[in-house]
């Protein structure tokens, strides 16, 4: 449990700074996330003045990105853990 308390901060402490560096090289990136924040505006506009709707949508996006967090930092991990096997496999530890 130690290692994988190691590579989460790892992974967390470079994710900021590569996802500033993705959103400055890569313009497909970058309209990806301006379709999200343009959608976002639109789907707040749409639920406003309807608490339930509102909510029931900010749950389901919470529930989304919650999904989608897990999935990334597991497939993180599993990468790392490869990179590891192949190196061993290689002699290089």
């Amino acid at each position: 449990m130690f290692e994988k308390e190691i590579l989460e901060g790892f992974r967390a402490q470079y994710k900021c700074a590569l996802l500033s560096k993705l959103k400055t090289t890569d313009g497909s990136y970058r309209k990806l996330l301006e379709e999200r924040t343009r959608c976002s505006v639109d789907v707040l506009t749409l639920t406003q003045g309807d608490a339930t709707l509102n909510q029931l949508v900010q749950g389901y996006i919470d529930s989304v990105n919650d999904v989608h967090d897990k999935e990334t930092d597991v497939l993180y991990l599993q990468g790392v853990k490869d990179c590891l096997g192949v190196l061993k496999l290689l002699g290089a530890l």
